[in-house]
């Protein structure tokens, strides 16, 4: 996601990418699911952490990295 936000439009700055990925995340919220998992356990692995300077997109933090469904 990173390197996309980099590359489609020539975002450079590291809050700019994180806006980008935000505007993308939304998109694909608005999706629905095939099923629903209220109970599933899961772990995050996040491997980068951006502040951003003012709300976006209703949050103030972006963090990304790896998410493992491990029960259905």
């Amino acid at each position: 996601m990173w390197r996309l936000a980099g590359d489609l439009g020539g975002r450079t700055h590291g809050g700019d990418q994180a806006r980008w990925i935000l505007t993308q995340a939304s998109r694909a919220r608005m999706v629905k699911a095939y099923t629903d998992l209220p109970y599933a356990k899961w772990s995050a692995h996040i491997r980068r952490r951006i502040v951003l300077d003012a709300l976006f997109a209703n949050h103030d933090v972006l963090m990304t990295g790896r998410i493992a469904l491990l029960s259905p």
